[in-house]
């Protein structure tokens, strides 16, 4: 239990760190591709209102010393650049060094009036020119187009498209994207070995909670054992003297079952304790199931229950026999006590896509499914009552699940409150 418990523990912990990895990472990259995007965005906004540029000055009539601002910039800021004897000093490196772009000018007719590609140099003419003409086509105003960003504006001619190439971008992105990874990785591996460690720190109280109290059952059914041994020693010199009466009758009775729940608190213990496990070995499963529901038989025509089984042969499982053994006892003897006269008891054993799974139905009280979750628990009983008839003491499912649990099998119940009832092992 304290290692499910801890696994849950860093499972959780490390659910969560991920999903923030993971939605800053997210954020981060739609952050700069749309920075990415508008500062594209920004440069063709600034030829289109220029109505072109110039290659070797990007202006459109600079030829001299001077400023050259792009539309709503000031020197210094944002796109603005100082032209020297025709060079840019200051200008924005991804419009000089990575940026390409290009335009052309269309008239109302849709023929092309000028293609500038002087800053194109990846792309021949015929290319460039079927660009043109798939956004001509398309007749929108911005987008993009195999890695090109364009942008559409009218004019009194007709209308200018200026294209800007996006390969560096994409390139840097995927760079960004690439180192993210790593360091992503690199930090989750050592924040796993982090919370790793900081586990065992965090569940030591509980681990000491769960051992003191175990410790607790398990030295106080040993000491009541002595006493209850005492008692039925007792009671049965007693019978052997004065012959049984109703008294002597009850008090061995009750000796009886108090020493059947001494028995189920220790093996409760030893579960808590993780001191359950066994070397596992092959068996028979069939013919374990069957010698198990051999021994209820009698027991079932006494009580008058109609008591049947139905055992696919040759069924084998690595395991624990006695624990297995021990486990299908548990759910049979919970069948007829959960029964009434004239109900129905039914095993069954079959292969069911290569799974051994074993089925204990019976049909009397049933239960609600809002109990499912509980009858499993330590001392529950959904009907006080007839476990009180039964000497039951709500402990019997409680040893099943832990079997469960040890041997690797699921259990799982289904069934209908006042109907039936019925637990499936999948082994």
């Amino acid at each position: 239990m304290i290692r499910q418990l801890r696994i849950k523990f860093v499972a959780i912990t490390m659910g969560i760190l991920i999903l923030v990895f993971v939605v800053s990472f997210a954020t981060l990259n739609v952050f700069m591709q749309t920075s990415s995007s508008r500062q594209t965005q920004s440069i063709l906004e600034a030829i289109v209102e220029q109505d072109g540029f110039a290659p070797a000055t990007l202006g459109r009539y600079a030829t001299s010393d001077e400023h050259v601002l792009l539309p709503g910039q000031e020197l210094g800021q944002g796109f603005a650049f100082e032209l020297r004897s025709g060079q840019a000093i200051g200008a924005p490196e991804v419009l000089f060094r990575q940026g390409r772009f290009f335009y052309a000018k269309i008239d109302h007719q849709g023929a092309v009036l000028e293609l500038n590609t002087d800053m194109m140099f990846e792309y021949s003419l015929e290319e460039l020119s079927g660009y043109v003409q798939q956004v001509v086509a398309s007749k929108t105003s911005s987008g993009t187009l195999d890695g090109l960003q364009y942008l559409v504006a009218q004019k009194d001619y007709g209308s200018i498209i200026a294209f800007a190439q996006r390969g560096i971008e994409t390139l840097m992105l995927g760079q960004f994207v690439h180192i993210s990874l790593i360091v992503a990785v690199t930090t989750c591996v050592l924040l796993f070995l982090v919370t790793l460690i900081l586990s065992r720190w965090i569940i030591k109280p509980v681990q000491k909670a769960f051992d003191r109290q175990s410790r607790f059952v398990s030295d106080a059914s040993h000491e009541l054992a002595t006493p209850l041994t005492i008692i039925t020693t007792n009671v049965e010199v007693l019978e052997h003297e004065t012959g049984k009466n109703q008294r002597l009758t009850q008090i061995k009775e009750q000796s009886q079952r108090m020493g059947q729940l001494l028995s189920n608190l220790l093996t409760l213990a030893r579960s808590d304790e993780a001191r359950m496990a066994t070397p596992r070995l092959v068996f028979d499963l069939s013919a374990t199931a069957l010698s198990v529901a051999l021994e209820f038989e009698s027991r079932a025509f006494e009580e008058k229950r109609s008591y049947t089984y139905d055992l696919a042969p040759d069924l084998n499982l690595m395991g624990d026999e006695a624990q297995t053994r021990q486990l299908i006892a548990i759910l049979i003897d919970n069948a007829l006590k959960h029964s009434d006269e004239g109900d129905t008891v039914r095993i069954t054993l079959e292969n069911s896509l290569g799974t051994p799974t074993l089925c204990v139905y019976n049909t009397g009280v049933g239960i609600a499914r809002e109990e499912y979750a509980r009858i499993f628990d330590r001392f529950y009983r959904s009907d006080e009552s007839r476990s009180r008839e039964t000497g039951g003491y709500g402990l019997g499912l409680s040893i099943a699940q832990a079997i469960a649990e040890e041997q690797g099998i699921r259990i799982s119940v289904d069934g209908e409150l006042g109907s039936w009832i019925s637990f499936t092992l999948a082994f």
